[in-house]
């Protein structure tokens, strides 16, 4: 009998259920990552009342920070680059310059205005 080559990858594992050869050592059907997380989150929060929906607004809301704080600091890297054109350009380019400076400066504001104001209801 050939011993069928097992081949894991991410998306083996993260199907809800799989079944075939790749699972055949756990009895033909074995549950994937992505289930197996959400039943161990859904016992946590049962067994310890918490409440599942808050919990998960709440790493929502992180999880947009964070990436909100990433785009900030993408656009204060940007603003550092035109500062440093800046030293050498001539007037009407500097003028160009400092227009997206601005620009980026203002989208930065209206980004940490909102990061200050999201938050679970």
């Amino acid at each position: 009998m050939k011993t069928p080559t097992l081949n894991y990858t991410m998306e083996t594992f993260w199907d809800s259920i799989g079944t075939g050869e790749y699972f055949s050592e756990f009895g033909g059907t074995y549950f994937g990552l992505k289930k197996y997380i959400q039943t161990k989150f859904d016992a946590v929060c049962k067994i310890y009342g918490i409440n599942k929906t808050e919990v998960l607004v709440k790493a929502k809301i992180y999880r947009t920070k964070r990436s909100m704080e990433a785009h900030i600091y993408d656009m204060k890297q940007e603003i550092a680059e035109l500062k440093e054109k800046m030293k050498n350009a001539s007037e009407k380019k500097k003028e160009k310059f400092q227009k997206q400076i601005n620009e980026l400066s203002n989208t930065i504001n209206n980004i940490i205005i909102t990061i200050k104001n999201l938050k679970y209801t």
